[in-house]
């Protein structure tokens, strides 16, 4: 299923973002990584939700949790921002904000081919309704997009501010908010208004040096930097 109809405009040069060496930011090897093309449909069944959105092994969970968190608050933001050119390329379009008004950039065009290991295995940002032999294809479009925007998935794999990755995808300006500066009565309280705005939420936390300060523990144990 097509987002929109083919676009001019959205054409432009293809992107091929490079593949990333060496070591994630967990230290783990990234091992023999290739392109391989991935047959399927955009949208599974024209539906868009949050628990379509599988991370992979890139850590680039930032991107992804605020794409999640789009999807399941205005999923018509997800089908507007990409555009199916019909030459087995999409078109995806982010925004800047400067001057306190936002802007698209040009679309970042993108085809189905997605980085997997010697195996086979698709092994960054997926879409989880998907077949064997069908791809559930919006999430790893959007997420080979964005990495080719920033530079590659090597630079997406070294964590983002969340609040960042939103306004790039609506262009709105975003809120970060610290949880122990507010009771727990007035964190409820904005929640609960945020969740009768429809305004996308994730949460997230500092990367494991700071926390390990915060908690004072070694092991982090249930939490992810």
């Amino acid at each position: 299923m097509s987002a929109r109809p083919k676009s001019r405009a959205a054409r432009g040069k293809h992107h091929e973002p490079q593949l990333p060496t060496g070591k994630d930011m967990d230290g783990h090897p990234f091992g023999r990584l290739h392109y391989r093309r991935f047959e399927g449909d955009l949208f599974v069944k024209g539906r868009i939700s949050a628990h379509h959105v599988g991370q992979g092994d890139l850590g680039d969970c930032f991107f992804l949790s605020s794409l999640a968190a789009l999807a399941q608050t205005h999923p018509t933001k997800i089908r507007d921002a990409i555009t199916d050119n019909g030459d087995g390329t999409y078109s995806v379009t982010f925004h800047e904000r400067t001057g306190g008004k936002a802007h698209a950039v040009p679309p970042i065009r993108v085809d189905t081919r997605f980085p997997v290991d010697i195996r086979g295995r698709q092994v960054f940002g997926k879409g989880l309704r998907g077949t064997p032999d069908r791809q559930e294809l919006w999430p790893a479009l959007f997420e080979k997009a964005y990495a080719a925007w920033q530079g590659g998935y090597v630079r997406i794999d070294q964590g983002g501010d969340g609040g960042v990755a939103l306004t790039r995808l609506t262009g709105r300006p975003s809120k970060t908010m610290t949880p122990n500066r507010y009771s727990l009565d007035a964190l409820w309280s904005k929640l609960e208004h945020a969740k009768a705005a429809r305004a996308p939420m994730l949460t997230s936390t500092p990367f494991a040096s700071e926390l390990r300060k915060l908690t004072g523990r070694d092991d982090l144990e249930g939490l992810i930097e």
